[in-house]
């Protein structure tokens, strides 16, 4: 019969919005701690991801701004009532969007126009530059703010826990230009 085991496991949640920028870095700091061993997370970063930059200055140089932009996505990528056509005995309503087999391609977004003012169809490309990332394939949250945490296990049960959280601490803040906060040493 195997003996329980006596690993103590440590939980750090990183709550708001830059959770997944420091949580990277956070784990980092932790797994380079000798006293801390299975460090993981529930932060699953593999959601295929697009990030559209506008650039205002060429926007505005055709006549359109970020929220002609973002509004002419969000027609074309999520569904928007444009009207209803009334017949003698019913009526429709007209719901516009891109085919769905155009919503799931990246290289979709090359192909879109809007109208500018003026009358001139303008790429979309021509005015906003698409960056390709991963994002979170569920956004956990406590209340309604998005949270991320961390978990490790001490490597040593004698080890005081107090020790590996305060140095973590205070690396972690020094490292990143940040004021270290009041040490506290346990005892």
């Amino acid at each position: 019969m195997d003996a329980p085991s006596r690993t103590r496991r440590t939980r750090v949640t990183i709550i708001g919005g830059g959770s997944y920028q420091w949580t990277p870095k956070l784990m980092a700091a932790i797994q380079r701690l000798p006293e801390v061993i299975d460090v993981s997370t529930n932060l699953e970063s593999r959601s295929p991801r697009i990030d559209l930059v506008i650039d205002r200055d060429k926007a505005a140089a055709v006549g359109l701004n970020a929220s002609s932009i973002a509004n002419a996505l969000g027609t074309g990528l999520g569904p928007r009532w444009s009207t209803t056509i009334y017949g003698q005995r019913s009526q429709y309503r007209v719901l516009l969007e891109l085919d769905p087999k155009y919503q799931q391609q990246a290289d979709t977004l090359e192909q879109l126009a809007f109208k500018a003012p003026n009358g001139q169809m303008v790429p979309l490309e021509s005015v906003v530059t698409f960056k390709e990332t991963v994002g979170p394939q569920t956004v956990n949250h406590i209340g309604q703010l998005p949270a991320v945490s961390i978990r490790s296990g001490r490597a040593s049960p004698f080890r005081p826990r107090a020790s590996s959280t305060c140095r973590l601490t205070v690396r972690t803040w020094c490292r990143h230009g940040r004021p270290a906060p009041a040490a506290r040493h346990h005892r």
